[in-house]
């Protein structure tokens, strides 16, 4: 019997089996890839936001001009719109810029 030219069922599930090892590797690196694209892509919005805010603190005069201090937020105000001075800021958090960022950023905000 003359043999013919070609791949035996063998040898096609053997390559099948490297080239299934292959694609499992590979997407196993891309989900890795994918998921520190992904944090970093996070931690530069949190850091943009941390940098905006402490420029709308350093804009700020560092006392009241008549020495006074009031209206801050561990006195209960919540808008950082009406701080008019650093201390106002003392004990500030907040959440919000951070919302829909994903898990890490899940707890509760001040204002």
């Amino acid at each position: 019997m003359r043999s013919r030219p070609g791949f035996t069922l063998a040898e096609s599930m053997i390559a099948v089996v490297i080239v299934g090892m292959v694609a499992a590797a590979l997407a196993g690196v891309l989900a890795a890839a994918y998921q520190q694209q992904a944090f970093a892509r996070e931690q530069s919005a949190m850091l943009q936001a941390a940098r905006a805010l402490l420029e709308e603190i350093a804009a700020l005069p560092f006392t009241e001009p008549d020495g006074s201090n009031g209206g801050g937020f561990l006195d209960g105000n919540m808008d950082r719109a009406t701080y008019n001075d650093l201390f106002d800021f003392d004990g500030y958090s907040d959440l919000s810029p951070f919302r829909g960022l994903g898990s890490a950023t899940s707890g509760q905000g001040g204002g």
